[in-house]
């Protein structure tokens, strides 16, 4: 383990306390500067607290102020970039604090607030890292394309900005042309594809939506759009990552969006209808799809059973069952209409959600039946086993082999047969993979073919990453480097000087690997000499104070030796 302090800082944790992942996606305090997307430079911490890491986030309005208020005690403030673009850097002891195994990959740093214009708060996101342990493996990575760098379960796609500003705006919603790249290189062999956004990423939670339906008696319209994703025909949905701290493929919330392939569309029974997408109140919302929460729409969990007492019915207090429910399954394709019991439903269902007595009605398959007709397929010949692609998508450069391994880890966990630890935000226990929730009746094959190049690719560290970021990669540069490469990017308005500023972060990044920290040191102060040079002429005068103490915060976490001063 990393740490074995007790965290000193109580969190205001801000989550919907019966969310499927509590802990990421806590609404805006009020309307106004909320953060859009973020990154982590390096996007996975090792635990051998050899690297700490450069926090940048924007905001969609300009922000008077950011701060982090971390759990190892004490607040850091983020420094401005420009209006909207703030970044901090952060120590090994700061991100690492209190992690445990029990973590399972991920940790907890503190809580990122937002302040606007009139100095009221108008934003606040809990901030978790990856994080690399003994637990993840070296895997072997091929560089498949000049944008493509594969490994046994997930491909790392490098999608170029096209412009320096572009450097900071998330790709989510832009999924068919990722996956029809993907599949210029890939076979048409793929049942469901997930997207993972990092570099940036956004606090935004997972979800999945069906490219392609040919089931009938589920609710949904039968539709066939694999050719805008570049399928010919295989594929039938995708799951979006919109942050990447919540990849797993064994965790419950990755079961549940995989579940949306087929649950739930359905328009009658009313009572069933009233809780799509996910379930009304009721015996169903005790398994993996969970309840619809009023007014969002966004799938919690229901942890209460309707139980009947002789005169009418009570809620009791139990848990999630972490499976799929019989009508799951059913709906799935994975049983028959007669393995599915009677279940019963709040009615009506705005009751409070309280122990003690309610009113219920009961229901049975036949009822969905009834208004949709018998499931085609039926269970006799649908599909059961699915093979799964995972594309990480980056814009600021490739990952390492150790993250792409990081990533590897958490895609291949899809595959268990037996119940695993996991972490998902501030939910810590046991999940039940896809195996598992199907009671042994599903399986997922989530490897990939890795395409062979048919040109000789050049080595990785010399491969060019993108127009506007820097065009020599910093991968063998330390994180913390790499963070201010690229932040000058954007920033830098002279093309000689951001080339010279480029340069001199390969130069200290080359010799702090070689172990010659005075060297890295002596470069490190020629780059900040001419940050100071450039103050308000090819960059302007904040964006030179924020990069200029970020340079010396990188350097103080990597123990490179620059001295304070500057010269004139």
């Amino acid at each position: 383990m990393c740490n074995l302090r007790t965290s000193l800082l109580a969190l205001v944790r801000v989550a919907v306390a019966w969310a499927v992942s509590v802990g990421f996606f806590a609404s805006p305090v009020s309307a106004g500067q909320n953060i859009i997307s973020k990154t982590v430079e390096p996007a996975v911490i090792p635990c051998k607290r050899s690297s700490g890491a450069v926090v940048t986030v924007r905001t969609d309005l300009p922000a008077s102020s950011v701060v982090i208020d971390l759990e190892a005690g004490g607040t850091v403030p983020f420094l401005a970039i420009n209006s909207t673009t703030f970044s901090a850097a952060l120590t090994p002891a700061q991100l690492l604090f209190d992690y445990f195994p029990d973590d399972v990959n991920r940790n907890l740093v503190g809580l990122i607030k937002v302040t606007g214009a009139a100095q009221e708060e108008t934003d606040v996101k809990n901030l978790f890292v990856n994080v690399d342990d003994s637990s993840v493996t070296d895997v072997q990575v091929v560089t498949s394309a000049s944008d493509m760098r594969c490994a046994p379960h997930v491909v790392n796609l490098l999608v170029p900005a096209g412009d320096p500003s572009e450097l900071w705006e998330s790709l989510v919603g832009q999924e068919a042309s990722i996956l029809t790249r993907f599949y210029e290189e890939f076979g048409d062999d793929y049942d469901f594809a997930n997207v993972v956004y990092l570099h940036p990423d956004s606090f935004l939670n997972r979800d999945h939506f069906a490219v392609k339906n040919d089931v009938s008696g589920i609710g949904q319209p039968l539709i066939d759009q694999t050719a805008q994703y570049g399928s010919a025909g295989a594929l039938r949905g995708i799951t979006r990552f919109p942050l990447d701290t919540v990849f797993d493929l064994a965790e419950p919330g990755a079961q549940h969006e995989l579940g949306h392939q087929w649950i739930n569309f359905l328009v009658g029974p009313p009572l069933l209808a009233g809780g799509s997408p996910h379930w009304p109140p009721s015996q169903l919302a005790r398994g993996l799809m969970g309840a619809t929460i009023p007014a969002t729409g966004a799938g919690g969990t229901f942890p209460f059973d309707i139980v009947p007492t002789g005169t009418g019915f009570e809620l009791v207090a139990s848990p999630s069952t972490g499976l799929y429910t019989q009508l799951d399954l059913y709906l799935m394709g994975f049983v028959e209409s007669r393995a599915v019991p009677p279940f019963l439903v709040l009615d009506p269902p705005g009751q409070p959600l309280a122990v003690g007595p309610v009113t219920a009605s009961q229901l049975t398959v036949n009822d969905v039946i009834a208004v949709h007709g018998a499931r085609n397929p039926s269970a006799a010949s649908a599909p059961k086993h699915f093979r799964m692609a995972t594309i990480v998508v980056t814009r600021t450069g490739f990952l390492t082999n150790r993250q792409l391994a990081f990533f590897d880890h958490f895609a291949a966990r899809g595959e268990a047969v037996a119940p695993v630890t996991f972490a998902s935000g501030f939910q810590k226990g046991t999940a039940n993979p896809f195996a598992v929730a199907t009671q042994g009746i599903g399986s997922l094959d989530t490897s990939l073919t890795c395409p062979i190049p048919e040109f000789e690719p050049p080595p990785f560290e010399e491969v060019a990453i993108c127009r506007f970021c820097p065009p020599d990669p910093c991968t063998n540069c330390p994180g913390l480097i790499r963070a201010i490469d690229q932040l000058i990017y954007p920033e830098v308005r002279v093309a000689d000087v951001l080339a010279g500023l480029h340069a001199k972060l390969l130069s200290a990044g080359a010799a702090y690997q070689r172990g010659q920290l005075k060297v890295a040191a002596n470069v490190l102060k020629a780059f900040l000499n001419q940050i100071r040079a450039q103050q308000g002429e090819a960059l302007s005068e904040q964006a030179a104070t924020a990069i200029t103490a970020l340079t010396f915060g990188a350097a103080r976490a990597l123990q490179i030796p620059i001295e304070r001063g500057i010269e004139r």
